[in-house]
């Protein structure tokens, strides 16, 4: 899939989501790959249309001070961006939660290492992320 068809079709799933907001349909000619049966998208579009319903800060913002917590995000993230995982991080300063926040490096939406940007649709067998790993190795010694 190229950039400009990967584009379109978010351009395509915000329409979806909107019209699913609205009315509960999906709106007269959604593209095949958004429909149930034949998605591409690892979650189902009612969920789309409902994830926003709370936010994700807030509830962080409750969690029991001196939670330990490990948030990374990375450049190469297509689904979940930085900027939404600063949010969430401003939601846990506000518990006072232990938080370890990990900003990675060419690492895809699954943990891969994906410096080449490849479409994670194509199962291409990519490594585990070794940032992470040191990370999450880091993480658990301090905290467990």
């Amino acid at each position: 899939m190229t950039a400009a068809q990967a584009r379109s079709l978010q351009q395509e799933l915000a329409r979806a989501v909107t019209s699913l907001r609205r009315t509960g349909t999906l709106p007269p000619g959604t593209p095949r790959e958004l429909v149930p049966g034949g998605f591409v998208w690892p979650t189902p579009l009612l969920e789309l249309a409902q994830i926003d319903r709370y936010d994700p800060a807030a509830v962080a913002a409750k969690l029991p001070a001196h939670t330990a917590v490990l948030l990374t995000c990375s450049n190469a993230d297509a689904s979940v961006g930085c900027a939404q995982e600063d949010h969430l991080a401003a939601g846990l300063a506000q518990s006072s939660a232990r938080l370890d926040y990990v900003h990675l490096d060419g690492v895809d939406h699954f943990l891969k290492e994906d410096i080449a940007g490849i479409d994670p649709t194509n199962n291409q067998a990519l490594p585990f992320s070794a940032q992470l790993r040191t990370a999450l190795k880091t993480f658990l010694a301090s905290n467990l």
